[in-house]
């Protein structure tokens, strides 16, 4: 079986863009021509939908030998995580979505979000069933915060900014 170093560079961006994200983030600990191929591939992508497996993933991954006792606070560790990784590996996301994931969204952790991607053009913040992603009260005012969001997706309902000119 060959490797991915061994292809053409053409058959290896190719592949990259197949992998998700977890993927990518596996790919990036195999080697240092690896990691180059995936910041490469991460940097030119425009959308990410995280769900709640990539967080259960990341979280056997990171402790797997003891059980997480709250499992609340260690899902807002990683998401935490994900702003950080967003603001320096993937400056031109421009979707996001956090579909029936299990994390409390605040104010603080919104304002965060729009400052590491800048250029957030749709959010997806659904709740489709289990009240996942929770809101804190006062959440939705870090929302002025995002500049170029055009699309907001919640509950079902898409609600569309309308720019006009003159």
């Amino acid at each position: 079986m060959a490797s991915i170093c061994s292809s053409p560079p053409e058959i290896q961006l190719m592949i990259l863009n197949y992998c998700d994200f977890f993927s990518l983030l596996q790919m990036r600990q195999v080697s240092k021509y690896c990691k180059l191929l995936a910041d490469h591939s991460l940097l030119h992508q425009c959308h990410l939908h995280v769900v709640c497996d990539y967080l259960a993933k990341f979280l056997n991954y990171k402790h797997p030998s003891f059980a997480l006792s709250d499992q609340r606070k260690d899902y807002d560790l990683v998401f935490n995580k994900i702003f950080e990784f967003i603001n320096f590996y993937m400056p031109n996301l421009q979707d996001l979505s956090l579909r029936n994931c299990p994390v409390i969204l605040t104010v603080a952790g919104l304002i965060q979000l729009a400052s590491a991607a800048p250029n957030l053009y749709r959010l997806d913040l659904s709740q489709t069933c289990c009240n996942k992603p929770f809101f804190e009260a006062d959440a939705i005012l870090a929302l002025r915060y995002f500049r170029q969001l055009k699309v907001l997706v919640m509950d079902g309902f898409v609600l569309q900014k309308a720019s006009r000119k003159g």
